[in-house]
Order: C-alpha cells, then sequence, then structure tokens
C-alpha cells in the first residue's frame, strides 16, 4: 500500500524565502576595467528585487557612485584589497612588467594580505561569498568556512600562465590562484567563457547582459541630429587609453559618442558624461558599437542588437572565445591597430550603415545565475 505525503509547497517557499532574507551576501568585483560590475549588476539587481530584505555587501574599487549608476538595490560598500588583475598599458596593452612585479609583491606579502582580507570578512559574516574573480576573496573565504563561488568568463590563474613564464616564483603565485579557485564551490561561466583548462570546477551559464530602453529619438533630441545621422558609441570598456580625437577625420553624416572621461571640442563628437541618459540607455539607443573586445561590451552590444565595428585585441587570451560568439551571435566588422591608430574608418562606417536588424539571444544568465546564488543561500 502507498502512502501519501501531502507536501505545501507554498510553505516550504515562503520557508525558504525567509531563509535567504535574514542573510547576507558579499560579492568581491574586479575594478580591472568596468566589465566585471556591468556583468555582476544584473544579477544583484535581479536577487535583491526577489529578496528585498537580504543584505548585499560590495567589496571593490570602483567608486561608489559608478557602482550605483548599474547596482539599483541598496549596498553596503568596502574595499578590502586591490583585485588589480593586470596593470595595462591601454585597453590593448598588457604592461606585463609593473603587472608581474606586483604578483611577486602579492606573494612575499601573502599571509598579510589574506589576514587582512579574512579579518574585514570575519566581522561581516556573511552567509556566502561571491567573487568576480578576486581569488583572494575566495582564499579568504575558505579559511573563514565560509560558502563561496566565483561567476566570471576569465580568471587570472590562466591569464598569468599565459603571460608568464613557468619560474619557480610565478609558479608559487599561480599555485595560489588555482587553489582558491578550484576550491571554490564552482566557477560558474558566463557563455562565452575564454577555456579555463587550469580551473576544474567550471559550471556554465547563458549570457549575461543588461538590455535597455532605446530612446533613440530623445538622444537624437538632445544632440540635435537628423535621422539619417549615424549615432556610434566609442567606448574601450574602461580601461584608460591615449586617443587622439582631435586628429580623426571628420566623416560626414556620423557623430561619435565619446564614453571616456576625456574633452573634445568637435561638433561630430560629444561626451557621453554631459549627455541625459545612463550608459546602458545611449547603448541602447545608438546606431553602432565601436570597442574593443570585452566581455560587458561584447555581450551588451550583442544583447541589444547593435552592429560592432571591432579593433583587435590581439595579446588578451579571452578575446578568441569573445569574437567567436560575436561573429555567430552578432554583426561585426573586424579593424586591426593600424586601421583604428589612423582613424581609417571609411569602409567600417559604409558597412555599419548598412547592416539589416537581427534577432539577439536572451541574457538568460541573469536568471541562471540569481537561481544559483539564491540556492547557495537557502542551504
Amino acid at each position: 500500500m502507498v502512502s501519501l505525503v501531502s507536501v505545501d509547497y507554498t510553505a516550504v517557499f515562503f520557508s525558504n524565502k525567509a531563509r535567504i532574507m535574514s542573510k547576507k551576501l558579499l560579492v568581491c568585483i574586479s575594478s580591472h576595467g568596468f566589465g566585471h560590475f556591468a556583468l555582476s549588476a544584473p544579477v544583484l539587481n535581479s536577487i535583491c528585487e526577489q529578496q528585498p530584505q537580504l543584505e548585499l555587501i560590495i567589496d571593490c574599487g570602483h567608486s561608489s557612485s559608478l557602482i550605483k549608476s548599474r547596482v539599483k538595490v541598496d549596498f553596503t560598500h568596502i574595499h578590502s584589497h586591490d583585485d588589480f588583475g593586470f596593470a595595462m598599458h591601454s585597453a590593448f596593452t598588457v604592461d606585463k612588467a609593473t603587472s608581474l612585479s606586483k604578483y611577486q609583491h602579492l606573494l612575499a606579502n601573502w599571509e598579510t594580505c589574506l589576514a587582512k582580507v579574512s579579518a574585514e570578512y570575519a566581522e561581516i559574516e556573511a552567509n556566502l561569498v561571491v567573487s568576480n574573480i578576486s581569488f583572494i576573496a575566495l582564499a579568504a573565504a575558505q579559511r573563514l568556512g565560509l560558502r563561496n563561488i566565483a561567476c566570471c568568463p576569465l580568471n587570472w590563474a590562466d591569464l598569468f600562465n599565459y603571460f608568464f613564464a613557468a619560474t619557480k616564483a610565478n609558479h608559487e603565485i599561480l599555485q595560489i590562484m588555482q587553489k582558491a579557485y578550484n576550491q571554490a564551490d564552482a566557477f560558474y561561466c558566463p557563455e562565452p567563457s575564454m577555456p579555463m583548462p587550469l580551473i576544474q570546477n567550471t559550471k556554465p551559464v547563458g549570457p549575461i547582459a543588461l538590455v535597455g530602453a532605446n530612446r533613440t529619438g530623445e538622444l537624437r533630441q538632445q544632440l540635435a541630429l537628423a535621422e539619417n545621422t549615424l549615432i556610434i558609441l566609442l567606448s574601450m570598456g574602461g580601461i584608460e587609453t591615449e586617443l587622439d580625437l582631435q586628429s580623426w577625420p571628420y566623416f560626414e553624416g556620423v557623430h561619435w559618442i565619446v564614453s571616456a572621461n576625456k574633452e573634445v571640442s568637435r561638433c561630430d563628437m560629444s561626451e557621453l558624461h554631459c549627455l541625459d541618459f545612463d550608459f546602458n540607455t545611449i547603448l541602447a539607443s545608438v546606431d553602432g558599437i565601436m570597442m574593443k573586445p570585452g566581455y560587458g561590451m561584447v555581450v551588451e552590444s550583442v544583447c541589444n542588437q547593435k552592429p560592432v565595428i571591432c579593433v583587435e585585441r590581439p595579446d588578451w587570451p579571452e578575446a578568441p572565445a569573445l569574437v567567436a560568439w560575436l561573429e555567430k551571435h552578432g554583426r561585426v566588422y573586424h579593424v586591426d591597430q593600424e586601421a583604428f591608430r589612423t582613424a581609417d574608418f571609411s569602409a567600417a562606417l559604409s558597412w555599419l550603415n548598412q547592416q539589416p536588424a537581427f534577432i539577439a539571444p536572451t541574457p538568460v544568465g541573469i536568471k541562471q545565475m540569481s537561481e544559483h546564488i539564491q540556492s547557495y543561500l537557502i542551504k
């Protein structure tokens, strides 16, 4: 005889919800460019909208005002350590000497650094630590016995292994990184992610991107532009890059919106921070985007159905996976470093002006990661 047990799923749901609402989520976000917090923000917004009483703590080197431009929920901001990733000469070139020097300094002071971050995390008493993608944050959580996961399309261990020879000292640094990443409860890899041969606990999730509101009419009105003027967003993903914009030629029927904090005194260029719209609204409202391949810009451009003029990034191991995904799901015209340096864009702009609309993939990774994180908070 079979005994049927009645389960009150409504009670289970509200019980789990109550268990999450009384907890603390600590999220460490790398300040290497803007892509890491751009990826993290929609996931955090999703979680906190569902769990408004969840206490969110963000550990990040970016300013609170910059984080608030995308994270639309209440949070406490701390900065326990510098997740520098790699020092950069520009958006395209790694400063290898400075990067290696920073990692050697970190190795020489590893226990001091780890003890400091661990002490700060112990005071917070978080129920879960999510890292994008600081191995220091993961190592601190592991020392404290806290649940910890990573979420990022790249990791510093595989990049470090790519850039630096396997000397004994470098191998010690690499071991610290690998241990922290591999001892996390999981390392979630949003689509598209770079290959991660050194990480053994990876789990795939879908693309993560914020889809903005297309307000092209209002944007054209503020800029006083005709309907047939191409509006192009120029963005290098938050990495300081020297651009001699004053020497660029004028292209008839083209207006540039420059996202870097650079003063431009040209009638065909506008500074993004001077406009009445946030970054995501502008991205969703322009006709096209010129960028280098980085996760945030690639996935947001495609998911917002924008054709892309992509400047090559030959010495960055993440780039091939991003470019392949961009070519598969979006519309892209490639320009090399020399063409970018000399502003040789005539063919690219002609191509962009002829691009039809396309069907964009849905950023399903937001919901997937939100559910994964909430499941760890319930456990």
